[in-house]
């Protein structure tokens, strides 16, 4: 299996976690009592968001949802275009497109099929809440710091000459 398929096979998998965790949701949580997984700390409760993060843009309009269609969807392509284009032996940045590009994938299936976004997973300590989310935005919260970290590294020296073009540094 090449590298770019194991990518691939990634964000694929992380897609079909997160549609079958939303339709577990949908068809547990929505009408059922909220399950308290770890007292305190973790529950799992029903919630839609017809907006992005933290309710953001969330009128419910069917222009806003197709606006916010058509900008995941054109994330989602640049993100799978910046993975093409970037050397598939480049773990960290393919890992972190295939991140990106299943939970942007994730939540847009949502957004075309009903306008909302299934949010199921309710993260506190005590009274205070982390917004409710979903396995797609683990997914690009975690590619998002991970970008974030990439970006402040500092790369070896033979992968500074490969960014820049310097290849006969590597070779000698």
């Amino acid at each position: 299996m090449t590298a770019r398929l194991v990518y691939a096979a990634i964000a694929a998998a992380l897609v079909l976690a997160d549609y079958a965790s939303k339709q577990w949701a949908y068809g547990r949580l929505r009408t059922g009592p909220d399950i308290e997984v770890i007292p305190g700390l973790l529950s799992f409760v029903y919630a839609e968001n017809p907006g992005i993060a933290f309710s953001l843009f969330n009128s419910g309009s069917s222009t806003t949802r197709w606006l916010l269609v058509g900008f995941s969807l054109a994330t989602a392509i640049a993100v799978a275009v910046a993975a093409l284009r970037t050397p598939a032996s480049d773990w960290r940045s393919q890992t972190i497109c295939a991140l990106l590009f299943a939970g942007i994938a994730g939540n847009l299936i949502d957004r075309v099929q009903t306008g909302r976004v299934i949010d199921f997973i309710d993260a506190y300590v005590g009274t205070s809440h982390w917004p409710t989310f979903n396995v797609a935005d683990s997914a690009i919260s975690v590619g998002a710091v991970l970008l974030a970290l990439e970006l402040f590294r500092k790369p070896e020296p033979a992968e500074a000459d490969v960014k820049s073009g310097n290849e006969s540094a590597q070779n000698s």
